[in-house]
């Protein structure tokens, strides 16, 4: 993953840096994810599904996979911003 710098037609050496940290930490971040919440995040974004075949594959309802999804957005975010994935008062 490189970071796109508008005024530049090359990424440097601090972007390709960035990026690939970037990615590292990404990948740490949903592997971290419980198992569930891993497999609807990587079938929305990597395969495309909808949250109708999500449910349907994994048998579960479309309410939860909207809120494994959600959650695991959550998560993402929070470990990308401070760097732990886990949810708050889990234990280290």
């Amino acid at each position: 993953m490189t970071i796109n710098v508008p005024c530049s037609p090359q990424p440097g050496p601090i972007e390709e840096a960035l990026g690939q940290d970037l990615e590292d930490a990404l990948c740490h971040a949903i592997g971290e994810l419980p198992t569930r919440m891993r497999q609807c995040l990587l079938l929305r974004v990597l395969h495309g599904l909808e949250r109708q075949e999500i449910a349907e594959l994994m048998r579960i309802s479309t309410a939860a996979v909207s809120a494994h999804l959600h959650q695991a957005r959550r998560r993402l975010a929070k470990a990308l911003r401070h760097g732990d994935p886990r949810p708050p008062g889990a234990a280290p």
